[in-house]
Formats: structure tokens, C-alpha cells, sequence
């Protein structure tokens, strides 16, 4: 298997830099059976992902850059619910066809990069917590608690941003 995974190193488009180093680290988990790994540092979420694609698709990047396509329709989904939360449908329309024709998110969406994952993620995030909003029962912030768990293994300096996000979605009562 081992073998297998290095042989498959130069079919993967060359990767650079930063899609090489997940793409490596990914290949490098689903060998190990996603064992602990000490050469690595970083945000893991994403190359786990990858793994689990490699371990899923075999070694060949498509499938994994079309999965990161599809990130990118669920994003532009959630923005369009999250628009309909805040305002009306028009909103979410206008804000998803924003998020739909934003270059930046179509160029990353086809590397092998953690952007598609993290923009997921944050809708996500934001969509749970409009829905979670005024509700006072515990399981109803189990979502969006679980999802900038999420969040933060994909990006941890997003943190800030999520607890000004947290804030804005649950205002005290009265304020």
C-alpha cells in the first residue's frame, strides 16, 4: 500500500505548496490508517477530509476537487438560507448569487486548498445559529456548537469572528 501511495504522488496535477503539503498529509493518513501523524503541523480537519477522499476515491484528485465543488453549492445554499433567516428570499438570493459569481471562491474550490471547507463551515455555522436563535433549549445550540467545533479545527483563527457571529445571532433578551 505504501508503495501504492507514492506511486500516485505524480498523478495528483501537481499540487504546490500549500495543496502539496494537504494533499501529502492526506495521502499520509489514509496509509496510516489515520493514526496519530508527528512529521505534520497544522489546521488537521481538512487533510482528514482528504484522507478520507484518498481512503474513498483512491489517489486521483478529481473526485476530491468535485467534492469541493459541491462545498461550494451547499455554501451558496446556506448563504440563501441564511439571507431568508435575516431578511426575506430576495435577500438570500441576491447574497447566494454574490457568493456563487465570487471569483476567489470558484479559483480556491478548485485547488486541493481547506477555503471550500472553511466557507462550508462558516455558512453552516451561521445558518445553525439563525435557526438556533431566541430558542432557549439546550439541544437546539448542539449544531452550532458542533459546528465551530468544526470550524476551528479547519481554521483557528476564525474563533473571533465565530464568537462576534455567536453574539450578534443569540441578543440578550430586552437589549
Amino acid at each position: 500500500r505504501r508503495r501504492a501511495v507514492r506511486a500516485g504522488a505524480g498523478r495528483d496535477l501537481h499540487p504546490v505548496l500549500d495543496a502539496r503539503y494537504y494533499a501529502e498529509w492526506g495521502r499520509a493518513l489514509s496509509w496510516s490508517g489515520f493514526s496519530p501523524l508527528p512529521d505534520y503541523r497544522g489546521n488537521p480537519l481538512y487533510p482528514a477530509l482528504l484522507g478520507a477522499g484518498y481512503g474513498l476515491f483512491g489517489l486521483h484528485p478529481v473526485a476530491l476537487r468535485l467534492l469541493q465543488q459541491l462545498l461550494g453549492v451547499l455554501t451558496c445554499l446556506l448563504v440563501f438560507q441564511s439571507g431568508c433567516l435575516l431578511a426575506r428570499p430576495a435577500a438570500g438570493l441576491i447574497g447566494a448569487g454574490f457568493y456563487a459569481l465570487l471569483v476567489p471562491a470558484l479559483f480556491y474550490e478548485g485547488w486541493l486548498l481547506s477555503a471550500a471547507l472553511e466557507a462550508f463551515l462558516a455558512a453552516a455555522l451561521l445558518s445553525a445559529l439563525l435557526r438556533a436563535r431566541g430558542r432557549r433549549e439546550k439541544s437546539s445550540w448542539l449544531l452550532p456548537g458542533f459546528l465551530a467545533g468544526l470550524l476551528f479545527l479547519a481554521r483557528p483563527t476564525l474563533i473571533p469572528l465565530s464568537a462576534l457571529v455567536w453574539i450578534l445571532a443569540d441578543p440578550i433578551p430586552g437589549a
